[in-house]
């Protein structure tokens, strides 16, 4: 009886899958690289949508801002949004 190491070189062997396994080697290198551009690409563009959700936010706050100055000079009350956002 062979060990299964053995085993599986003969069922490959059988198969055929062997004449495969640089072709598979090559493709699995690429699929990788690909993955690797890919993540690169994801953490280039994370910091470009933090800022447009931070600038967004940030002209919320200031119109937010500018109606509350407003409507405190027509008589009503006093308040300001923080960076921490308004407390109910």
């Amino acid at each position: 009886m062979k060990n299964p190491k053995e085993m599986t070189a003969l069922i490959e062997e059988i198969s055929g899958s062997v004449t495969l396994k640089e072709e598979y080697e090559k493709l699995r290198k690429k699929m990788q690289e690909a993955q690797e551009a890919f993540n690169l690409a994801m953490r280039k563009k994370k910091p470009v949508v933090e800022k447009k959700e931070a600038d967004k936010y940030s002209k919320i706050k200031d119109d937010l801002n500018k109606k509350l100055v407003e409507h405190q000079s027509s008589g009503g009350s006093s308040y300001k949004a923080t960076e921490a956002g308004p407390h109910m």
